[in-house]
Formats: structure tokens, C-alpha cells, sequence
């Protein structure tokens, strides 16, 4: 496996209507939309519940966003590109290129966990978007974002070849990847699919998805990995 250098992958800008508008009255949609994803899921938040959190009007808000699927176009420019400045920073810093394997899981499962999070309700909307014959835009952002965050991610891994027990280390970072990408989203974003599972919680999921990619990537290893992340 050749190391690639991370690079910013290009993506169309999205915007608002290309109508005259406030900077500040967009920004003040956008927050409320967010504070209103905390709790609830992208479809069922209304123009009016949107509008009334931002102190605007409808009609303030549809001169800016033709629907509230160009609103969702323009969450998700935003979104992806703080995304991406996030994990450039992450996986560019100091103190990850000095981390150790083991050390380096623990940061990137504790990092990529506490994303889906925090954003959960958002990212679910720009997964539905993104599915055939969803929104183009959000399509491509979503697959924009999905490939250079994976990218780095193998970077990463192979970085730390050297580390690796397993007899085929280029499998094994290819496997890593899939793995850690598979699970995360799904447990962390959709959490609702593992909450039937008796005593499982978010933090003793990251804790077993550590101990079980360490122990295929170093199954001989002594180092443990931590259990407060």
C-alpha cells in the first residue's frame, strides 16, 4: 500500500437563493435548525418552528431558502466543511503523528463517537439525503466527506504498519477501516439499534470496539488499551 499525503477533496459550494440576503438572519436559521435537531429528526421540524427560534418570519426565511431542502443543502456545506477542517486537524496534529497504534484508536473511536453524537440528528438527515434519488448536492458532499475522512483514516493505519502483528497488514488496516467506519455510524449514530442490548452502554461500546481492533491488528500485544478513553 503506497502512503498518500491527506488532501482537501473539491466540492461544489451550496448556498442560499442567490437572492440578496443577511448573513446574520442565515446564521440565526441555521442555529435555531440545529438547537431543533437536538431533540428531533430533520423531517419532522417545520418552517414555522424553525423561523420562530430564529425571531424571523416565513417570509424572511423562503427569501433566503427556497425550501427547507436548500436549507438542508446549506447545513450540510456548512457541516461537512467544519467536518473536514476537524479531522484534517485531528489526523495532521502533533500529538496524533505521535500517538502509538493502540494509542491511536483509542483517540479516533473516542473522536469520530463524540461527532455522531453531538451531531447525530443532522448527519441521520444527510444519510437519508444522500440515498438514490436524494438531493445531489447533499450526495455529494456526503460521499465528498465520507472518502477523505476514510483516506486519512488509511493513511493513518499504515503509518503505523510497523505495529501491526496481523501476517498481512494491508488487509488487516483495509479490514480496520471498514470496520471502524460500519460501526461507529451505526451504533453511535443510530443508537436506537443496539439499545435493546442488556448492559451496553456508549462508553463500554467504545471500550470493547478498542480491545477487539487491538487484538486483531496486535493479537500478541501487551499494551492495553485505556477503559476511560
Amino acid at each position: 500500500m503506497a502512503r498518500r499525503k491527506p488532501h482537501r477533496i473539491r466540492v461544489p459550494q451550496v448556498r442560499p437563493t442567490r437572492q440578496p440576503r443577511s448573513a446574520a438572519t442565515v446564521r440565526r436559521i441555521a442555529e435555531a435548525t440545529m438547537r431543533l435537531l437536538a431533540t428531533k429528526d430533520f423531517a419532522s421540524i417545520t418552517v414555522d418552528e424553525i423561523v420562530h427560534f430564529a425571531k424571523t418570519s416565513k417570509g424572511s426565511f423562503y427569501f433566503r431558502f427556497a425550501t427547507k431542502a436548500h436549507l438542508l443543502r446549506y447545513l450540510a456545506e456548512e457541516t461537512f466543511t467544519e467536518l473536514s477542517r476537524e479531522s484534517r486537524g485531528f489526523f495532521l496534529a502533533e500529538e496524533t503523528r505521535k500517538l502509538t497504534l493502540a494509542g491511536f484508536l483509542e483517540a479516533f473511536i473516542d473522536l469520530v463517537a463524540t461527532a455522531y453524537a453531538e451531531r447525530r440528528n443532522l448527519l441521520r438527515a444527510f444519510l437519508e439525503e444522500a440515498r438514490p434519488g436524494g438531493d445531489e448536492v447533499v450526495v455529494t458532499l456526503v460521499r465528498a466527506g465520507s472518502a477523505e475522512s476514510a483516506r486519512m483514516l488509511l493513511d493513518a493505519l499504515w503509518e503505523r504498519r510497523n505495529e501491526i502483528k496481523h501476517p498481512n497488514a494491508a488487509v488487516a488496516i483495509s479490514t480496520t477501516a471498514i470496520v471502524l467506519g460500519v460501526t461507529l455510524r451505526n451504533t453511535f449514530l443510530y443508537p436506537e439499534q443496539v439499545s435493546t442490548l442488556p448492559g451496553i452502554t456508549d462508553e463500554q461500546l467504545r471500550v470493547e470496539l478498542k480491545h477487539m481492533l487491538w487484538g486483531y491488528l496486535h493479537p500478541r500485544g501487551a499494551r492495553k488499551v485505556s477503559r476511560n478513553g
